[in-house]
């Protein structure tokens, strides 16, 4: 039987518009139309009663609201300390962690699972569909 070697996929990276207080690291959302050809995007929000999915994280920012945003991939050096293997969902700062999410007092919050550890420092992006959390 002969080894074939699967082609890995290539990261998916764009150039959008960001909110100033968003960070390297931040999961955003599409935040509204394309403005000069530039995506605009938020931080996530797993608290809203309506679901948003995360479109990408942030892995630079070129000015306060200039930023490049990776969809899928491996993403290194963004994170540290992360246990390999372990998935990651979107926390309540629309950062990854290691946490799931845990139903909220009142309202909703929502489950992203986003990526999963690869090593101590990488992740690779596998952004799922959310699961919805009511209160107890």
């Amino acid at each position: 039987m002969a080894v074939v070697a699967r082609q890995r996929s290539q990261p998916s990276i764009v150039l959008a518009d960001c909110q100033v207080a968003d960070e390297i690291g931040d999961m955003v959302r599409v935040a509204g139309d394309e403005v000069a050809g530039l995506y605009q995007v938020a931080r996530m929000e797993i608290l809203n009663e309506s679901p948003d999915l995360p479109a990408g994280m942030i892995i630079e920012k070129y000015t306060s609201t200039r930023c490049v945003v990776q969809m899928r991939g491996e993403i290194k050096a963004v994170y540290t300390g992360l246990t390999p293997g372990k998935q990651l969902f979107v926390n309540s700062f629309g950062k990854l962690t290691h946490d799931v999410p845990i139903s909220p007092i009142s309202g909703v919050r929502w489950v992203h699972p986003a990526a999963q550890a690869l090593s101590n420092d990488t992740v690779l992006l596998r952004i799922q569909g959310p699961t919805k959390l009511n209160a107890d």
